[in-house]
């Protein structure tokens, strides 16, 4: 197996059709990828939220994805796509942005000792 397919297993973007084909182990028809697509997204829709970067995979993402449906049915990976590129570079951000939050610094917690 492809280590591309196998990290797009770990993400929360649809995996592309020439992916999802090369995992199945045979050619499936459009139609099929696009009921496979649609039950990604109503998957990713019910995920529960419990920060920005959980926020990212569901709502206003879900359009990008409907938008982008052709690259999906095309493109050989999701990371040749430019709006999966984009996801996991605001998702990146969302991430720092939650860890530098809930951590303090450490100039903050030596004064709360003193």
């Amino acid at each position: 197996m492809n280590p591309n397919d196998l990290d797009a297993l770990d993400e929360s973007v649809p995996l592309t059709k020439p992916t999802l084909d090369n995992i199945m182990g045979y050619q499936s028809e459009w139609q099929d990828y696009k009921h496979y697509f649609d039950c990604f997204l109503q998957a990713q829709n019910a995920k529960p939220t419990t920060c920005e970067a959980d926020k990212l995979e569901t709502n206003s993402n879900i359009l990008n994805w409907m938008a982008n449906f052709q690259h999906s049915l095309q493109a050989p990976f999701a990371k040749d796509i430019p709006i999966v590129q984009q996801y996991w570079a605001r998702k990146k951000e969302a991430i720092i942005k939650k860890n530098s939050v809930s951590q303090p610094s450490p100039i903050t917690s030596s004064r709360k000792k003193n």
